[in-house]
């Protein structure tokens, strides 16, 4: 015990660890990765899936790959699963590919089971909706949308004048018993609209956005913000900001910022939404040696989603989204550096423990070092191309 507290206390000492990280409780915030590879799932990596574990307030789901919910399962056994789902607050999609949402149908339709009367929010790319809908002619899916597009900086700023704080809270579960269905939040959108003169070809969805207020403030968050990213139409990454947090002495301290850059190439756009965040989720399907590859899949390689990283000057970077033909560990090179580590299926990386969190690679090295990325030919991420994984609408 001695030992691994010297440990953190040298991280500690060679490097300036954030407040909202050095003072975090353990029920604050966990990242779990469900799935961490690309384009179909395999045995060692399911594809994308994190789930951020607010604890007592609840969670959010970025991308929800196929057999998400059975990881779910496998995380947190069968009972825990359905405490997940029972109160689970969002899901977030970053873009229309069916390695990030075709598990989607299957989570929705099994806590509508758990929970007949209370509709999730789904954010994602305006295609999913189409996709949503058609499903839905099968199985009710109870849930409420909400295009990526009404969560950007422009979506707020055209939003901002409009918006009513009509989010009467006397608990957390409470301000969300009475989420409408998509066709009453639309027709409430309609009326705010048109109370305030703006016309609907604008597109600012107001009830959709007030919905989505209600839920950050009941979770303790003051920002979620979706970010274009260059990946494939209406891609996104998303940037999640806590409220400060109060302390015992009566006094708030920082609050964590997390950011998920879904599939992307390196984009400034994703670099400025990353400034001064505690940990930035990037995809790193290819290793250093594949940067054609990267490109023409409009994917990242190592070196890039880590610079990424650094020129934001975050606090942590996990990388994700692993090509499959790394089946169990990516390649380690030079490029990554002491801020770095790797995501892999069932990693719970609590907020407390983040300075920890760049020893897990040398340990990674040992345990993997006699582990070869498979031979090109037999990269199963070949034999399902990416421009397979679009539904078009």
């Amino acid at each position: 015990m001695e030992e691994e507290d010297s440990g953190i206390q040298d991280i500690h000492d060679s490097e300036i660890v954030p407040e909202c990280v050095m003072q975090a409780g353990r029920h604050e915030l966990e990242i779990v990765f469900l799935g961490t590879g690309s384009s179909q799932p395999s045995k060692y990596r399911n594809v994308s899936g994190i789930y951020l574990h607010l604890f007592e307030r609840g969670g959010i789901l970025l991308d929800c790959g196929e057999g998400t919910y059975a990881q779910l399962k496998r995380r947190y056994g069968s009972d825990g699963a359905d405490d997940i789902l029972r109160n689970l607050k969002c899901i977030w999609i970053s873009h229309i590919h069916a390695d990030h949402h075709a598990g989607l149908p299957r989570l929705l339709s099994a806590r509508k089971r758990l929970i007949v009367d209370k509709p999730l929010l789904v954010i994602g790319p305006k295609q999913l909706r189409g996709f949503l809908n058609a499903y839905e002619m099968v199985e009710e899916l109870g849930m409420v949308f909400l295009d990526c597009s009404q969560t950007t900086i422009a979506a707020e700023a055209a939003a901002k004048p409009l918006e009513m704080d009509r989010c009467t809270m006397s608990g957390g579960d409470e301000s969300l018993s009475n989420l409408p269905s998509e066709a009453v939040a639309r027709s409430e959108s309609d009326k705010l609209m048109q109370e305030n003169g703006i016309h609907l070809q604008q597109g600012v969805d107001i009830a959709g956005r007030r919905i989505l207020n209600c839920i950050l403030r009941s979770m303790g968050l003051r920002n979620l913000r979706s970010v274009h990213v260059v990946h494939c139409h209406n891609a996104y990454g998303i940037v999640l900001e806590s409220d400060p947090i109060p302390m015992d002495d009566g006094s708030l301290r920082e609050g964590w910022k997390v950011v998920y850059s879904g599939d992307t190439r390196p984009c400034p756009a994703l670099v400025d939404a990353s400034k001064g965040a505690t940990v930035l989720i990037h995809e790193a399907t290819f290793d250093d040696s594949k940067p054609m590859e990267a490109i023409a899949k409009n994917h990242s390689i190592t070196k890039e989603a880590i610079e990424v990283g650094m020129t934001a000057g975050v606090y942590r970077i996990i990388l994700t989204h692993f090509s499959q033909r790394y089946p169990k560990i990516p390649v380690l090179s030079g490029s990554y550096t002491n801020k770095t580590c790797i995501a892999f299926d069932m990693m719970s990386v609590n907020i407390a423990d983040l300075p920890l969190l760049p020893r897990l690679l040398p340990a990674f090295k040992m345990l993997f070092q006699d582990e070869m990325s498979l031979e090109d030919e037999d990269d199963q991420e070949s034999y399902v191309p990416d421009s397979a994984d679009s539904l078009l609408f």
